[in-house]
């Protein structure tokens, strides 16, 4: 008996430059990724930072806020002492009880704020709700900026070089 059978080979040509297109593409989507793996960071480090700083002003505001709230409460004993001399009419006293209930409830919701601020800084960071977090700083304290090269590294943002990378690969 004979069999029959067919028997094929076959080798592809890219034409034009099409591998070499191919690899451009491959290596401008690479620069992407790495670059909006940088601009992520970037991000992160940023949203870090501005929770810090909340956390600072909150912590700041605080203490203010302590201060006034002890004042608050120094000026209502002070009305009641001159209002059982004889010295000053109630109205006077009801008045110091509602600046120092105000204090007191301005300083509760300060302390509301620091704790939220510490929870937003917490999750940037990575902690958890148990770990000790004290937070230093003044926010007085301000860096001078080189217009220059702040303008200079603005070309450099990752999310800019991912914009760049993006239309490189799609050409």
């Amino acid at each position: 008996t004979t069999g029959e059978g067919d028997f094929s080979i076959s080798q592809t040509f890219e034409l034009g430059g099409r591998r070499a297109a191919r690899i451009a593409s491959a290596q401008a989507d690479i620069e992407r990724e790495t670059a909006s793996s940088e601009d992520t960071t970037r991000r992160l480090l940023r949203d870090v930072a501005a929770a810090f700083l909340r956390a600072l002003a909150v912590q700041e505001r605080l203490r203010s806020l302590q201060a006034a709230d002890t004042l608050a409460g120094d000026l209502l004993k002070t009305a009641e002492r001159r209002f059982q001399a004889g010295d000053v009419p109630i109205l006077d006293v009801n008045l110091a009880r509602t600046v120092s209930a105000r204090a007191r409830s301005e300083l509760l919701a300060a302390e509301a704020d620091q704790i939220s601020a510490l929870g937003d800084l917490r999750i940037f960071l990575g902690m958890t709700a148990t770990e000790p977090l004290a937070i230093r700083g003044e926010l007085r304290e301000r860096k001078p900026y080189d217009f220059d090269a702040l303008l200079a590294s603005a070309l450099d943002r990752a999310d800019l070089r991912a914009l760049a990378a993006g239309i490189r690969q799609a050409e």
